[in-house]
């Protein structure tokens, strides 16, 4: 049974192609760290996936590979790629704010 709109579809009814995002953000293999960074902190995503010229899959960089590269370069004592930088990109991508009860909470606190 499929839905008409008014009915939610059991899970089981349910396709990839329909809760699929259309718009992919995607990055090259020889691509800066950085950049890759940038564009899941601007397009708020997890995982980019990893294409080639052709646009032929070759992996997927995720913020946990990331956050692991990070810190293993941090214990080799090289690594171009910082822990915070890291932190900043997933705050924009998990769109993490100074919880409003907080400054609330400092003006009370005054009064």
């Amino acid at each position: 049974m499929r839905c008409d709109g008014n009915e939610k579809p059991s899970p089981g009814e349910l396709t990839v192609g329909e809760i699929a995002i259309r718009e992919v953000f995607t990055c090259k293999p020889n691509e800066d760290i950085h950049e890759a960074l940038y564009e899941m902190g601007s397009h708020q995503v997890r995982r980019l996936p990893v294409v080639n010229d052709e646009g032929v899959p070759q992996g997927v960089l995720s913020l946990d590979d990331l956050i692991a590269h990070s810190e293993l370069g941090k214990l080799r004592g090289a690594c171009d790629l910082s822990s915070e930088e890291v932190a900043a990109t997933m705050k924009k991508v998990y769109g993490l704010r100074q919880p409003v009860v907080a400054s609330n909470l400092s003006k009370a606190a005054v009064n």
